[in-house]
């Protein structure tokens, strides 16, 4: 009797451990709000939904799609990749677009 006694003590005691870790670590994860991946989200989520065109400014179209995934540079020449769609800008202006992924906002 007195054996079985201790071990339900002993459980009570693990048991009451263990919801104890368990609320620190449900405290601990509130307390982080956001991961990377979910501000890149919001990010998203967030920007302009208008929509961009040929001569238009790169600006206009950060403001549109957001960041690009990728830049590729050559001399007057930018690429931005959206996946595997991208935009070329000439001297700042966008000049052309490839909608491979028909992700892009287009006028």
């Amino acid at each position: 009797m007195e054996i079985d006694k201790q071990k339900e003590e002993i459980t009570q005691n693990v048991m009451a451990a263990i919801e104890g870790q368990l609320d620190e670590i449900k405290t601990q994860s509130a307390s982080v709000n956001q991961s990377p991946s979910e501000s890149e989200f919001a990010e998203v989520r967030n920007r302009d939904r208008g929509t961009f065109g040929k001569g238009d400014s790169m600006d206009s179209v950060e403001k549109v799609m957001g960041t690009a995934d990728t830049i590729n540079y050559a001399g007057p020449f930018e690429r931005w990749f959206y996946g595997n769609s991208s935009v070329s800008f000439k001297d700042g202006k966008v000049n052309g677009w490839s909608n491979l992924d028909g992700n892009l906002l287009l006028k």
